[in-house]
């Protein structure tokens, strides 16, 4: 029976090989061990650990076996400032698979991912495909397989909706690459003067080279600070971890995530907002 690792390769559509190995119960590490008994090259093993961020979010990194996590370069790329493992149980938990046979791919939800640099030099890696004692081979690109490519932030703007002067919106702007249709959500922090968590659904469409991030101004006006606005912990996904069942998923199309990192706004006051 296939892993779902083995399922979300195939619903991508990308190459991929398995390669099955008899597990020792008594190995020390998972990924050296695959990589002794495919007689494969350890830079090209990739193990898949759990971690979490200083704000409570988990996120997968996927590094070379022979290495260690750099937990500050990974809280950085994904907008944080701290980041530690989480307990094995805990990562069991949260992907669906046991330690051992954790995959990046078809996790029970998913989570923001960061694949090594090194991963580039390979045409091919190998990382777990759900089980212990199976591996599966594909290109790196292929892990993450998105139909937005972010590319960097465009600016921001006060949007008036009604005419009377004051924002109804804060409007970040993203430049990006849309491959294709279908519905975008977006995740972010507001870290300084106050903190908020923010979410805004749209709708990209193939072609499309601009991609706004929307914020309410009430939770501006609320708040009763100033800017510029610290933004972090920002993402861009097709599957809204707050629609229940997956049902707001994007059909047909492999989950994903864009990290997007931290942006700074404009200084607007909140009497600028209603």
């Amino acid at each position: 029976m296939p892993t779902p690792a083995v399922e979300a390769a195939r619903a991508a559509g990308v190459e991929f090989e398995l390669l099955e190995y008899e597990h020792d119960p008594r190995a020390e590490s998972y990924g050296e061990e695959a990589a002794v008994a495919l007689g494969l090259d350890p830079s090209e093993v990739f193990k898949t650990l759990v971690a979490q961020l200083d704000s409570k979010t988990l996120a997968i990194a996927i590094v070379p076996v022979t290495a260690r996590l750099d937990f500050k370069a990974l809280a950085a790329a994904l907008g944080g400032r701290r980041a530690a493992m989480v307990e094995a149980s805990h990562a069991e938990r949260a992907t669906g698979y046991v330690l051992g046979g954790i995959s990046p791919l078809g996790q029970r939800r998913r989570l923001p991912t960061v694949l090594d640099q090194s991963a580039e030099g390979h045409a091919r890696i190998h990382i777990s495909a759900g089980r212990r004692g199976m591996e599966i081979a594909l290109a790196p690109a292929d892990i993450q397989r998105k139909h937005v490519i972010f590319k960097g932030f465009a600016g921001d703007f006060g949007r008036d909706l009604d005419g009377n002067g004051l924002f109804d919106e804060l409007v970040v702007v993203l430049e990006v690459d849309t491959i294709h249709d279908g519905p975008i959500f977006f995740q972010a922090e507001i870290r300084a003067p106050f903190q908020a968590l923010l979410h805004h659904q749209t709708r990209s469409t193939k072609g499309a080279e601009r991609l706004e991030f929307v914020i309410d101004g009430t939770a501006i006006k609320r708040a009763g600070l100033d800017g510029p606005f610290e933004l972090g912990g920002m993402f861009l996904l097709n599957n809204s971890p707050y629609c229940p069942g997956g049902v707001c998923a994007a059909p047909n199309l492999p989950k994903f995530s864009v990290t997007l990192g931290r942006y700074t706004t404009g200084p607007y006051r909140a009497a600028q907002f209603e």
